[in-house]
């Protein structure tokens, strides 16, 4: 077996490193990914928070006010963060496009891009389920009036 390390050493000093492109629009991405990631989290949170007081309504025969006030801060606060959700997506995307039009062969596209997925998925299954309880609050709320009404009947 022949010996290869001065081969490999002279090769190694012959190493040409391949300029980087800049990174430049990472540092300004990437804060804006987790600016709208804490948003995700704070309007995931409320929608948590949503099902809580839906399900205190739900079991208590006479709630307490402050429970429908917190349930209706938490909704409304749900609706503002899903606008400036909304806006902040829009915004990632029209700078992505503008990205992609210079330079459509680079990962910083594909890294961009599948942010933007990523997160407006997650933002559209928060959503989902923040539809989807206020639907099962409406059928359950209608079930419990329409067995009270026959209870008094």
């Amino acid at each position: 077996m022949k010996d290869r390390l001065g081969d490999l050493t002279a090769l190694c000093h012959d190493i040409i490193i391949a300029p980087v492109e800049s990174s430049a629009f990472l540092e300004e991405f990437l804060p804006k990914v987790n600016e709208v990631q804490q948003v995700l989290e704070r309007i995931s949170f409320c929608v948590e928070e949503v099902k809580l007081r839906h399900s205190t309504i739900l079991t208590e025969i006479n709630p307490p006010n402050y429970v429908r006030e917190e349930l209706e801060q938490f909704s409304s606060d749900i609706k503002h963060t899903a606008d400036v959700i909304k806006v902040k997506l829009k915004d990632l995307e029209g700078k992505f496009s503008e990205y992609e039009n210079a330079n459509s062969s680079s990962v910083y596209r594909r890294i961009r891009s599948t942010q933007h997925s990523v997160l407006s998925l997650r933002f559209a299954e928060i959503m989902n389920i923040y539809n989807q309880e206020l639907l099962s609050f409406r059928t359950k709320s209608k079930d419990q009036i329409q067995r009270q009404l026959e209870i008094s009947e």
